[in-house]
């Protein structure tokens, strides 16, 4: 079984592991941003919203969209994660974890999506 650990309250830095297997790490450089680096030791790939308005991200490795994870309306809590073949299901999981994490943020306060 897999878990999701955040190192303590306060901090930006997610760990995907399995036991004591680490799978993937995601770093989220500040609580005011969206936007956030998922990486493992074969891919680094940057979730990014698509604007300021949206909900919907981009995966990016490097400057190249490799996927997409977008909710299927605006208020539903349905949700799509389309990518790349090259990208491995546990990272679009992942990415995924880390997009909803954001959307419960947003949906917990009364200004902009943090």
């Amino acid at each position: 079984m897999f878990s999701v650990r955040k190192n303590h309250p306060f901090s930006g830095h997610w760990i995907l592991a399995k036991g004591a297997q680490v799978f993937a790490e995601a770093h989220k450089p500040s609580l005011f941003t969206r936007s956030c680096e998922v990486r493992t030791p074969e891919h680094r790939i940057t979730l990014k919203p698509q604007s300021y308005f949206t909900r919907s991200f981009d995966m990016c490795a490097g400057d190249r969209a490799v996927g997409t994870i977008r909710p299927e309306r605006a208020f539903s809590r349905r949700a799509f994660v389309t990518c790349d073949a090259e990208i491995p299901e546990l990272v679009q999981i992942f990415s995924f974890w880390m997009a909803v994490i954001t959307w419960r943020r947003g949906g917990n306060c009364s200004g902009p999506m943090t």
